[in-house]
């Protein structure tokens, strides 16, 4: 077979060429900084020289190259493979119909349901169902994201800083999941302005946008706090998935029989939680944080991929690195030893 020729082919073997000498420059760059005379110093010094060499690969256009070239997923399979009643418009039609028909079926046999229930059990269940907001998701989970920057910041461990990274994006994922649903049913609850249970002198079909606390039943904030939470956590932790529908469902329910809300509206809640961070991971996956989209789903993505790229493009893995410099410091210091005696 013969080998193409003209200005195609020309331009081909060119690009190939400057990828190949930028890639030469990354590794010459890695193999100098390596072989520095910075070895002769202790710990700190062996720490900024790996640091170094950290950047060193991350700025060059190997480096840039390198997450250029990962390869992307077959979005027409993944698309072909879906059921052909998943549509968008088919979705959105059948939480409709799911929440008219709580309205005019369910809603009203709710509430009475719930006003016959005794006073204490109410109480009690007010006080589990302040798990349902969002303060703590979003402190622990902020906290995290910050406490992981912190140390990719300062650790000069190139493998510290790949799984430190992912913690990071693994605690983004979770505070948009819970705040951005919250910050959507916030603003819904006042446009709609749907009366509470506990308002007396209002039905259950009564409303007035923009009225405050008692005209902001739809939909339930607490359970679409408790939904997103539940559904982001299922999706990084599958064992716990179940016990997280539970803390969901559980407080769900406790917005109902405390006559804070309606069946419709904790149900209202938790289909816009859940829609949210189905296209969040969405948003995620298609740029590889957390999530991959495969052929036939997106999957969770179990470690850090750095690593892994770093050594397929320069040969050398991360924890070769770290050995290669621990047997030069303890070369240096035998030959000081040896020197003084």
């Amino acid at each position: 077979m013969t080998e193409p020729t003209g200005p195609g082919a020309a331009k081909g073997s060119t690009e190939d060429t400057a990828s190949s000498a930028s890639e030469a420059t990354a590794s010459n760059a890695l193999a100098k900084t390596v072989a520095g005379d910075a070895y002769t110093a202790p710990m700190a010094e062996r720490a900024r020289v790996f640091a170094r060499a950290y950047w060193t690969v991350l700025w060059t256009k190997a480096g840039g190259r390198l997450f250029r070239t990962w390869p992307k997923p077959d979005r027409s399979t993944h698309l072909s493979q879906r059921p052909a009643w998943r549509t968008p418009v088919n979705l959105t039609a059948l939480a409709l119909s799911l929440l008219i028909f709580l309205v005019v079926f369910v809603d009203e046999a709710a509430f009475a349901w719930a006003d016959a229930r005794d006073n204490e059990i109410k109480q009690l269940f007010l006080i589990f169902s302040e798990a349902g907001k969002a303060d703590w998701m979003l402190v622990g989970a902020g906290g995290i994201y910050l406490a992981a920057i912190a140390v990719i910041t300062v650790s000069p461990s190139l493998r510290v800083r790949a799984g430190y990274v992912d913690v990071a994006a693994r605690a983004g994922f979770v505070f948009l999941a819970v705040a951005l649903p919250g910050i959507a049913v916030a603003l819904i609850k006042q446009i709609v302005g749907r009366a509470r249970p506990l308002v007396e002198g209002e039905g259950y079909l009564s409303f007035s946008s923009w009225q405050g606390y008692y005209f902001a039943s739809f939909p339930s904030g607490d359970a679409t706090n408790g939904a997103a939470f539940a559904v982001a956590m299922g999706f990084l932790f599958p064992r716990f998935r179940l016990a997280l529908w539970l803390f969901a469902a559980w407080v769900a329910f406790g917005r109902v029989l405390t006559e804070r809300h309606f069946p419709s509206d904790v149900t209202g809640g938790i289909l816009i939680a859940t829609v949210c961070v189905l296209l969040l991971r969405s948003w995620f996956a298609r740029r590889r944080l957390v999530f991959a989209e495969r052929s036939d789903a997106i999957a969770l993505l179990h470690r850090p991929h750095l690593g892994g790229a770093i050594r397929s493009h320069l040969g050398t893995a991360p924890s070769d690195i770290w050995t290669m410099l621990n047997d030069r410091v303890k070369g240096r210091r035998t030959d000081k030893a040896q020197d003084t005696h």
